[in-house]
């Protein structure tokens, strides 16, 4: 492949200049960039990038909010140039803006670009080099454009752009490979594409011929069944003319469809393969214990993939969730079933300190003798040497010397030797479950990223699972799931939480009464929980027959405590310190407020980023962007576990956020008044109020003395409450001294809003001081102090 862009789209958005990332701002920010990224070469109409960023009901200040995102996106992407010389531009052009880039540094117009070409050559009848240009398009899609827009309308119609252009990519590839006789090359990507749109009929057809010509007619024509089953259950009707075509071609043996003569003699060379219908294994000819709701589909996924792997390709499915989401209940359901047609290993990672490298694949190798014992005998005498550095066994004579390190050159042939036992353990059909494996040590993980790029030969179904926090956090396991996922026959599981009615089945196994819990209470549980079993089963357990709606969001028990405070455990301290601000800001965080304050405690934007990857946070969209906690119990948690001074500091940043946030004091008045309420009781006025004070002197020196005054209005009246502290009348007296005399400008020294400043100023000094005594001389010329005169 070529140079990478300069502008990346597809994964999270980028700009890479000079070697360095760009900072691109706030998601909202970000967001401008990509609408103007999706009509590169034209001009954006103002309203469109509006509608694009807030819907049909933008705020009132939409517009100057657009305005000051694309300036302060115009300095950071221009502050370099291009390897051409070049520089990133946004430019104004009636009625809207233009994003000025050269389409060869932004990697979907390099994608479309290739695209275009392979298609020119295969209508040119040039095979190969559509064949070679087309791949090099597909290299481009490492992982979903517009990734972190997904919220947003205008990211889904050009994602769904690009994946029909994907597709036709994917598919053009496909009939290059046939005409130069690469079957194998594309049949793993076109069995992952049909997992991944099952009722593309003209890519089940290009799959089905595949299977054919590579030796598979029993799956090519179980591929069929199972795409008419699925058109006739998800749209009620029948397959294409075309697919049933190819059906009945390869019914007949039809000769167009066989391989070049050498490669049809190699292919009969190897003995057919018996496999297993994917129906024996579905879910509904087994009963499913009651606990065990909401994962049907996920099970049928796993299911079918791992029949698909008892016919020769490896595969690989990743798991991912958040604790207690279920991963173990769906992968004992999983292994309970597909156990009685296959050999089984899992494998179960504890959260345990000490763990030494390779621990989990020793595990695996043992297991793996224990299954099958003449293992060792089928190993080269240099590879169960290797072995024993893990397991004994292997080779009872070694010395027995420690694993390597993973950094050590001996440390690829330990990987090697590892996939060359299980890739013979496979010559029968394998289900190698590894569980919790983002607890194993790094040096486990490159055995994974190892094996996972040698599966196309084995029959070897890899099952991972992973918490999905852990997976966003820590660089190094992230890579090793992206690594896996980008194999071919790889797929994503990512289990959600469980719905309403699912929620009141799981909570009546634990119920006294033995009955599902009535629709209020339901709700309830389900709002509260968000439809995690763990956190349902918990919840449940502290239900009483006068359980009532109102009490459910109150409820955190003890044992739901101690394993979210596990799981805040593993959170870097930047990631904690936004939970903890967005904990005080209640029911949804304003994302350019929240922005605000990440940056005003010394934090980066990373840590915002990572919580909303980690399911921590989640990001709703409405007629106002807010950010929320996915779990009100985590949200509780976090709330409690901080004192009352971190949280009156947490008020203090909301404050400062707000006020720089708007120049119209009218709106950030009520906020500001709750959160420096809250703030006051526990820190100075004069800490508290500093931005409200600093803003009026701002506003006063661009003449803006109204908004000047109404700041410092505001100002005065967050302290009232607290006049019967004698440490706020100083400060409080200053305060009022400024707010009098910014009056006399704007209303005028007689006015009543200026007398009554003064007459408060004058109640506040007799507090002070006592009642003003006036000087009296004396006729023998000593001062005495008289009554007041008044």
């Amino acid at each position: 492949m070529a140079s990478a862009a300069a502008i990346r789209v597809f994964g999270p958005l980028s700009v890479l200049l000079n070697g360095r990332h760009v900072d691109l701002g706030p998601p909202r920010q970000r967001a401008v960039l990509a609408v103007l990224l999706t009509a590169i070469g034209r001009v954006v109409p103002v309203q469109t990038i509006m509608d694009g960023l807030w819907g049909s009901e933008p705020p009132e200040q939409a517009l100057a909010s657009l305005h000051s995102y694309v300036s302060r996106l115009r300095k950071p992407i221009s502050s370099w140039p291009l390897p051409d010389g070049a520089r990133l531009e946004i430019q104004y052009r009636s009625p809207g803006y233009l994003l000025v880039a050269p389409p060869d540094e932004i990697d979907t117009a390099r994608f479309e670009h290739l695209v275009h070409e392979g298609l020119e050559a295969a209508r040119g009848a040039n095979q190969a080099q559509a064949f070679s240009v087309l791949g090099s398009a597909l290299e481009f899609w490492t992982a979903p454009p517009f990734e972190e827009f997904a919220e947003y309308s205008f990211a889904s119609q050009e994602v769904l752009r690009l994946q029909k252009i994907r597709l036709t990519a994917i598919e053009q590839r496909a009939e290059a490979a046939f005409a130069l006789g690469r079957d194998a090359d594309v049949l793993p990507e076109l069995e992952s594409e049909v997992d991944r749109n099952p009722l593309e009929e003209r890519l089940v057809s290009l799959l089905m011929r595949a299977q054919y010509r590579t030796a598979r007619q029993a799956d090519a024509l179980r591929t069929f069944e199972r795409t008419r089953h699925l058109l006739a259950e998800e749209l009620g009707v029948d397959a294409s003319p075309q697919l049933q075509r190819m059906h009945c071609s390869i019914l007949r043996h039809d000769p167009s469809l066989h391989l070049p003569e050498e490669e049809h003699a190699r292919s009969k060379a190897e003995p057919e393969i018996v496999t297993c219908a994917a129906e024996e294994w579905e879910p509904e000819t087994m009963p499913i214990e009651r606990k065990f709701l909401g994962r049907r589909r996920e099970l049928r996924r796993l299911l079918a993939t791992a029949s698909a792997t008892r016919s020769g390709s490896g595969r690989t499915t990743v798991v991912v969730g958040e604790a207690g989401i279920g991963k173990t209940a769906l992968l004992q359901r999983f292994t309970s079933m597909v156990g009685t047609v296959g050999d089984v290993i899992t494998v179960q990672c504890p959260d345990a300190p000490g763990m030494p490298p390779y621990w989990p694949w020793a595990r695996i190798l043992r297991q793996a003798l224990r299954v099958r014992p003449a293992l060792t005998r089928s190993l080269a005498p240099e590879t169960r040497r290797t072995l024993a550095r893990l397991v004994r066994e292997f080779c009872p004579d070694s010395a027995g010397t420690s694993p390597p390190d993973r950094d050590t050159p001996f440390a690829f042939a330990l990987h090697d030797a590892i996939t060359e036992a299980l890739e013979i353990l496979s010559h029968r059909p394998v289900v190698l479950v590894l569980e919790n494996f983002h607890w194993a040590d790094t040096s486990s993980w490159d055995v994974l990223r190892f094996l996972g790029g040698q599966l196309t030969r084995m029959r070897l179904h890899l099952v991972v699972s992973f918490r999905s926090f852990l997976v966003s956090h820590d660089p190094v396991l992230r890579a090793t799931v992206a690594a896996l996922l980008q194999q071919p026959g790889s797929e994503l599981i990512r289990l959600e939480g469980l719905d309403q009615a699912e929620t009141a089945d799981l909570a009546a196994t634990v119920l006294r009464e033995s009955r599902a819990p009535d629709d209020e209470v339901s709700k309830a549980l389900y709002e509260r929980a968000e439809g995690n079993p763990y956190f349902i089963l918990e919840l449940a357990r502290n239900f009483s027959h006068g359980t009532t709606p109102d009490d459910v969001p109150e409820m955190i028990p003890d044992s739901i405590r101690e394993v979210i405070l596990e799981r805040l455990g593993a959170v870097p301290q930047e990631v904690r310190s936004v939970l903890d601000m967005c904990s005080v800001l209640e029911e949804g965080s304003d994302p350019a407020v929240l922005a605000r304050m990440v940056g005003q405690a010394g934090l980066t934007s990373e840590a915002l980023r990572a919580a909303r990857r980690g399911d921590l946070l989640r990001v709703e969209t409405g007629k106002q962007e807010s950010i929320r906690f996915k779990h009100s119990l985590v949200r509780d948690v976090v709330r409690q576990e901080l004192s009352e001074e971190s949280v009156a500091e947490i008020h203090r940043r909301a404050v400062r956020s707000l006020v720089s946030q708007s120049t119209d004091p009218d709106s950030f008045a009520a906020p500001v008044t709750a959160h420096a309420g809250a703030a006051l009781h526990r820190l100075p006025a004069e800490n508290v109020l500093v931005p409200l004070i600093a803003e009026a002197d701002r506003l006063a020196q661009g003449f803006a003395y109204g908004d000047a005054l109404r700041c410092l209005a505001l100002a005065s009246s967050l302290i009232e409450d607290h006049s019967h502290d004698p440490n706020y009348l100083a400060f409080q007296l200053e305060l009022l001294t400024r707010q009098g005399e910014l009056s006399a400008v704007v209303h005028g020294a007689g006015a009543p809003a200026t007398v009554a400043v003064h007459d408060r100023i004058d109640h506040i000094v007799r507090r002070l001081h006592g009642p003003l005594r006036w000087p009296v001389t004396m006729g023998d010329g000593t001062g005495q102090a008289g009554a007041d005169p008044r």
